[in-house]
Order: structure tokens, then C-alpha cells, then sequence
């Protein structure tokens, strides 16, 4: 099953005759990848990040401090979403190496992702733009985070929330945005 996963991500990656939409990042590349064949999950995958789309990978913030394994797969830009707690402990690692954004959202019903969004999605879409992967990171990469994939798979690929969220679960099994953030997605 890993192999035709990989040969679909192979295909998307690279290749100069996608068609691209307004961002210049193209909706076709990724069509392959909505049939692409779900990988066994395995609890401790929580613990890993994921390919989610070409380029664009969702995990724990665990993973953001683990250098080599960000250049083996050629990270080049991380988006973190901590709350203001969290700031004061999780901090970047490599700002030489890798490029950041940090934004201040707390995994909270009260919390409005909606303003955050469109910085966002520039800041993934420059770095598979510049050729570079981006991670996207929350402390478990469960619910904030996951939610931010959420978005930029809606209107990168022009899913509705139902497809979309799918469509993010079938590569990171253990996403659950909290129940206000998946309101607000809809």
C-alpha cells in the first residue's frame, strides 16, 4: 500500500506541466492524492508528521525540533500555532535554518481561527512557491493544527469541509479539531 501512495506523491512532485491556479500553486497537481491509497495507522504515528499534500506536512511540535529529520525531507518552512502559554515554552528551533511563523491561536471554542487564516496559507503557499515543504505544527497535532490543514486543503483543492476533512484524517488518523473550529471550517 506505502508504494502506490509514494508513486502517486511522486508524480505530483516536480512536475512543471501542472496546471496552476491563481496562487500558482496547481489544484491539478494534487487531484492523484484524493485517490490515493490511506496508510495503516499505527498509534504511535501521532508522535510523526505527515505528508498531507505534496510539500505540506501536519504533526506534533515534537517534531519541530528534530533538525535533521526536517532537512531529510526538505523542510524548509515551519508554521507554528501555539497559544500564549505555549509560546513561553515552545520555541523556535533553527531560525538560521528554517524559516518560521508562529501565530498565537489557543485550541479554545472561543478561539476564532477565521482572521488567521489567510496569513496562513501564504506563508505554506510561499514555500511551495520557492520549491521549499512547509510543517504544520500545534503541541499534539491534533486539533489546531490539523483545522489550519483543513483550510488550506478547502481552498487549495476546492473541497467542501466534508471532503476535505477526510481528506486530511486519511493521512493523520488521530486529527480532531475541537467542535468550534470544525463549526467555523463549515
Amino acid at each position: 500500500m506505502m508504494h502506490q501512495q509514494q508513486h502517486n506523491l511522486a508524480a505530483l512532485q516536480g512536475n512543471p506541466n501542472a496546471p496552476q491556479n491563481g496562487n500558482g500553486i496547481g489544484s491539478e497537481r494534487f487531484k492523484p492524492l484524493t485517490n490515493a491509497i490511506v496508510l495503516d495507522w499505527r498509534y504511535e504515528m501521532r508522535r510523526e508528521m505527515q505528508e498531507i499534500l505534496p510539500g505540506l506536512f501536519l504533526g506534533p511540535y515534537s517534531v519541530s525540533k528534530q533538525l535533521q529529520l526536517l532537512q531529510s525531507v526538505g523542510i524548509t518552512h515551519v508554521l507554528g500555532l501555539l497559544d500564549r502559554s505555549e509560546s513561553s515554552i515552545l520555541r523556535v528551533h533553527y531560525p538560521d535554518q528554517l524559516s518560521y511563523l508562529s501565530l498565537e491561536v489557543s485550541d479554545s471554542p472561543l478561539q476564532n481561527l477565521i482572521p488567521y487564516f489567510p496569513q496562513a496559507k501564504a506563508f505554506i503557499d510561499n514555500a511551495l512557491q520557492q520549491g521549499g515543504k512547509a510543517l504544520v505544527y500545534c503541541n499534539g497535532g491534533i486539533s489546531r493544527s490539523p483545522a489550519f490543514v483543513v483550510a488550506y486543503v478547502m481552498e487549495t483543492l476546492g473541497m467542501d469541509y466534508d471532503q476535505a476533512y477526510q481528506f486530511v484524517q486519511n493521512r493523520r488518523f488521530c486529527m480532531n479539531p475541537n467542535e468550534a473550529f470544525k463549526s467555523q471550517l463549515k
